[in-house]
């Protein structure tokens, strides 16, 4: 696995991951709808600051984390880290 600076190309593949991994919590647990009250909060977040990073195995994206700074000094907030459920042996 590598990873690699986030590309605008990748957000297709960001939101469509994001929302396989979180829809189902956001919508029973949070009560919010995800694409009236989620999926446009996340796009306009997406946007502002905060390091980006796409987790790569065999030249095909599976996972993202996205750090950003925090108000208080020397803390980053971890906004999302997701990945593609996969089969893994070992």
């Amino acid at each position: 696995m590598k990873l690699r600076e986030t590309l605008p190309k990748d957000f297709d593949f960001i939101l469509k991951m994001t929302r396989l991994n979180m829809e189902r919590i956001v919508t029973r647990e949070w009560n919010a709808d995800w694409e009236k009250d989620i999926e446009p909060n996340f796009v306009n977040m997406w946007k502002r600051q905060g390091k980006k990073k796409i987790i790569e195995a065999d030249n095909r994206g599976v996972g993202y984390f996205w750090l950003e700074r925090h108000p208080e000094p020397r803390e980053i907030f971890i906004n999302s880290i997701q990945r593609k459920v996969m089969n893994l042996f070992f």
